[in-house]
């Protein structure tokens, strides 16, 4: 028999392989990372082309960190990412830093900031010495590292990090297989690994012989099917073996004990101790030793481990062979020995629950306890493998068992944490129908309401949550709960006192049960029906009441992150520098209590202060890094909101392909994820379609947001309702709270335009293009109305001014509008009033289009600047010469991409001096992903990949275009 290992066997027909991996490792020596995908079945090579770019590593001058997923990898979360980087000569990772991660908590929650201190570590050893980290046999991988690996790869994108991948192809969609699907689709190369051909397989007998094989050797090697690993199998065999004995062929000869200790390796399926061995095969280490020894004498296990105390399987096949070789009783029973010496060396349950699912029986009590333990402690590291581990353990609970309900909705809760939102419904559902007892389906009915919230499908909310409250059994904290459930859902649809209402009733139900988390998201709640009142005070009051509530609760109270309402509260108030304090605050909070889920909630809220400033770069760079989280996290709640103002941003740029790409991508995320299109993402298509000249469809797109002001445009009081919660009790449904709303005073919601109070302008543009009047007035109405509620904020006065002179025609009301705005906050609303007033008042009002002019060139507001242009061309030769020179004072006109931005010349200096992109968030107080938005923008300008490049050109004095 042969005893190479597949490090050691003779590399054939892989030249074109070699060759890529080679310049993978001369570019991450240069200073430039990358990935490669080695894909191939069994025996292919896949692992001898790992070994042999770990030798060339070497060579280059390339340090390494090598890791190899086995079968237990999917319940064992980021065991062979963080054993590739804790092992090895200099471990990326070292025992007290590995400590201090591990001490933070692999938390569900805390995962994502966890993996970017990882990333962080991995960049500071990067910067030492270009780092290639290796991982074979993916295809094993558990799903926190596909996560983990998703979000490290385009974080370390310009570090000096080259990723080895090896993985057998998919026979059914993975985590994993979607990752690498990614990867390739982002850059990454993919080597497919291929049978050998003829002529390479007669190259490998040759080479593994030291002589021209004979044709009836070549005939005999021809049924390996060009499998490099099974040829070399098949030459150290006589010729009238056929490949399919090769399973009797490795055990043939072994002795008694040498073939047991391989079927226990084979049940174990990691690497494996001899005590692990023995224990099974109840023998001491001394009476197992020359049966391992023989094992592996006769190469069918090597060493494995950091100190190599460890045993493994030559090659995975043969592992594969001898378990799928065991009859179904004999593996049965070994899985069942194998939980008990497994708990009794101390084994985490998930490894211990996977023997007992696969040797266990329907209704084993000790099957049953240590699986749901398992799913207990996988539960706070990822809920997808604890959501796999319940769906294992409903398989051993027997149908009229009194706990299957209650496991049934910890399954479903499960499930949707992990973004599984289908199978999540299909199964709460599924035991609906069943027949619950009232109270385990009131608990189901909340669960349910909850999964489909976080995505956004409000009239299915509703659903869930009007069957749960027309039951007795919805009282005390699951009460308030629903409720405030509700009351979020309902802030999706026209008016808002049913939403009011709901939220009350929360409220109290709340503090009657000490659920303080439900009155914190009930209070935020309220927060924002008070901005759809137009009560802006009244909404800020209410968001510090919620802020206060959770700085004195628990971390789960925390987690509802009132923040993120007060300051959207702050920004509708002009208050835009407390704003952006507050936004900053919450992140870091969040970062320390680990709510990842926030994160481009933050991104998107710093987006839209940046935007509204006129910052149009910085609010890109906010947006773009969100969507990145959002889509790292599958937060598809806020994707289509976050690329909808990318698309914001690309039409005042005048990009209007790249506007309608994104437009296209954000309603195709909407649709898919939330069922519905959200307003804002309605309100851009329509300003999309303005600048593509289609007036009327321009209209219909911002019908919805019109229909919501139209309700209480003409009348309606701002003020905020007596508290207390008379009528609450009586939202017991969806039809309920949705006809309440209808029956009490119309009132329309001004939500909307309290976060984009200068829509209403926009409004009457859309509208008096499209000729329908009585919409233009309808938006004046409303923004009247939310500017009288809010005397204090002149913004909105300045808004409701600018929208009445569009309809009328008033140069008066168009000029105070543009004089009120100069004291804003809003730049980019402050050039657009600057404009219509310019243009009303005719050849005098040149100075003022110029003074727009400048404003927009400052922005890089490329359709701004080209629209006035043309507005200047038309009152003749000199003013149009005035605007070429541009407005006193300021900078001539410049295309935004031909030097950086100072945002990202601060982000530039820093990287180049050597700090990370953490230390650079810190320095600046950005967060990591914002940070590598701007580096990757000043990578294109400079034309650079990685920041060694960057380094270099800024350092010569390259300038950017």
């Amino acid at each position: 028999m042969s005893t190479l290992s597949e490090h050691e066997s003779p590399l054939v027909g892989r030249s074109n392989e070699l060759s890529t991996l080679d310049r993978a490792l001369r570019r991450v020596r240069d200073g430039i990372g990358g990935c490669v995908v080695i894909e191939g079945y069994a025996g292919l090579g896949k692992s001898r082309l790992l070994a042999e770019s770990e030798r060339r590593a070497a060579r280059h001058g390339v340090a390494v960190a090598r890791g190899q997923a086995t079968e237990l990898d999917h319940v064992v979360p980021m065991a062979s990412l963080l054993g590739a980087l804790s092992t090895g000569p200099a471990p990326v990772l070292d025992r007290a830093t590995l400590a201090s991660l591990a001490g933070g908590g692999f938390t569900e929650s805390g995962r994502f900031w966890l993996v970017h201190r990882i990333a962080e570590a991995i960049e500071q050893a990067a910067r030492r010495r270009p780092l290639a980290v290796v991982l074979d046999d993916m295809h094993w991988a558990d799903e926190l590292t596909a996560q983990a690996l998703r979000i490290l790869l385009p974080t370390l994108h310009a570090s000096e990090v080259l990723w080895l991948l090896a993985l057998r192809p998919a026979p059914e969609p993975s985590p994993v297989h979607d990752l690498t699907d990614r990867l390739v689709a982002d850059g990454a190369e993919r080597l497919r690994l291929a049978p050998l051909s003829g002529a390479e397989v007669a190259e490998l007998c040759a080479r593994t012989l030291g002589s021209t094989p004979s044709a009836r050797l070549l005939a005999h090697a021809e049924r390996s099917d060009g499998n490099p690993f099974l040829l070399v199998e098949l030459l150290s065999r006589p010729e009238s073996e056929p490949p399919s004995s090769l399973s009797r062929g490795w055990l043939t000869g072994l002795s008694e004990p040498a073939r047991r200790v391989l079927e226990v390796g084979s049940v174990l399926a990691r690497p494996f101790s001899v005590a692990e061995a023995g224990g099974l095969l109840g023998l001491s280490g001394a009476e197992l030793n020359s049966a391992v020894s023989e094992a592996v004498a006769v190469g069918m296990l090597i060493a494995a481990g950091s100190e190599g105390s460890e045993l493994r399987f030559r090659h995975d096949l043969i592992r594969e062979t001898v378990y799928g070789s065991l009859p179904g009783p004999v593996r049965h029973a070994l899985h069942q020995e194998a939980a008990g010496v497994l708990r009794a060396t101390g084994r985490p349950a998930a490894e211990i629950s996977q023997h007992l699912a696969r040797g266990g029986q329907r209704g084993n009590r000790e099957a049953i306890a240590t699986l749901h333990l398992a799913v207990r402690e996988a539960a706070a590291q990822s809920s997808g493998i604890a959501a796999d581990l319940m769906l294992q353990l409903l398989d051993l609970v027997e149908e009229d068992s009194p706990e299957r309900p209650r496991l049934l909705t910890e399954a479903v809760r499960l499930l949707a944490n992990a973004g599984r939102l289908g199978q999540a419904r299909e199964l709460g559902e599924r035991a609906l129908r069943s027949g619950l007892d009232p109270r385990e389906e009131t608990a189901m009915l909340l669960a349910l309401a909850e999964a489909l919230k976080h995505a956004g499908h409000d009239r299915v909310v509703l659903d869930y949550v009007g069957r749960a409250l027309a039951a007795p059994t919805a009282l005390g904290a699951v009460r308030a709960e629903l409720y405030a459930v509700q009351s979020h859902a309902l802030l999706s649809f026209p008016g808002i006192e049913a939403a009011e209402q709901s939220a009350l009733a929360a409220q109290q139900a709340g503090r009657a049960s000490g659920a303080d988390s439900a009155v914190v998201f009930a209070t935020v709640a309220r927060s924002a029906t008070a901005r759809g009142r137009g009560d802006i005070a009244g909404s800020l009051a209410l968001a510090g009441e919620a802020v206060q509530l959770a700085e004195t609760g628990s971390a789960e109270v925390r987690r509802r992150h009132p923040r993120l309402w007060l300051a959207r509260a702050l920004a509708s108030a002009d208050r835009f520098g407390e704003a952006d304090a507050v936004n900053e605050l919450g992140r870091r909070e969040a970062e320390r209590i680990g709510s990842a889920w926030s994160h481009p909630l933050w991104s998107l809220n710093r987006a839209a202060l940046k935007l509204a400033s006129g910052f149009l770069e910085d609010a890109q760079a906010e947006a773009e890094a969100g969507a990145r989280v959002a889509d790292q996290l599958s937060a598809r709640a806020v994707a289509p909101h976050l690329l909808a103002l990318l698309a914001r941003i690309a039409l005042l740029r005048d990009e209007r392909k790249a506007a309608a790409e994104l437009i296209r991508e954000s309603r195709h995320h909407a649709m898919g994820s939330l069922g519905a299109i959200p307003p804002f993402v309605d309100w851009i298509s329509a300003l999309q379609l303005e600048a593509d000249g289609r007036p009327q469809e321009a209209r219909e797109a911002a019908s919805g947001v019109l229909s919501s002001l139209s309700a209480g445009a003409s009348g309606g009081s701002a003020s905020a309702p007596a508290s207390g919660s008379a009528g609450a009790s009586s939202l017991s449904s969806p039809a309920a709270a949705l006809s309440s709303s209808a029956a009490a005073p119309a009132e329309g919601s001004l939500l909307f335009l309290s976060e984009e109070p200068c829509a209403s302008v926009q409004l009457v543009r859309i509208t008096l293009a499209a000729g329908d009047t009585e919409g233009a007035r309808t938006a004046v109405r409303a923004a009247r109305r939310l500017a009288e509620a809010n005397p204090g904020v002149r913004s909105l006065a300045a808004f409701a001014a600018q929208a009445a002179g569009l309809l009328d025609g008033d140069p008066a009301a168009l000029a105070w509008a543009a004089e009120a705005m100069r004291e804003a906050p809003r730049r980019l609303a402050a050039a657009s009033a600057l404009e219509d007033a310019g243009a009303a008042a005719g050849a005098p009002g040149a100075g003022l289009l110029e003074e727009a002019l400048a404003a927009y060139t400052g922005m890089g507001a490329r359709r701004e600047i080209a629209r006035v242009r043309r507005r200047l061309e038309r009152l003749g030769p000199g003013a149009a010469a005035g605007a070429v020179a541009a407005a006193p004072g300021q900078a001539a006109p410049r295309e935004p991409e031909a030097e950086l931005t100072p945002s990202e010349l601060r982000v530039v200096r820093l990287v180049v001096e050597g700090l990370t992109n953490r230390a650079v968030a810190d320095r600046l107080f950005l967060s990591p992903h914002t940070v590598d938005t701007h580096l990757r923008h000043a990578f294109a300008k400079y034309g650079v990949n990685s920041r060694v490049e960057l380094a270099r050109a800024f350092l010569a004095g390259g300038r950017a275009g």
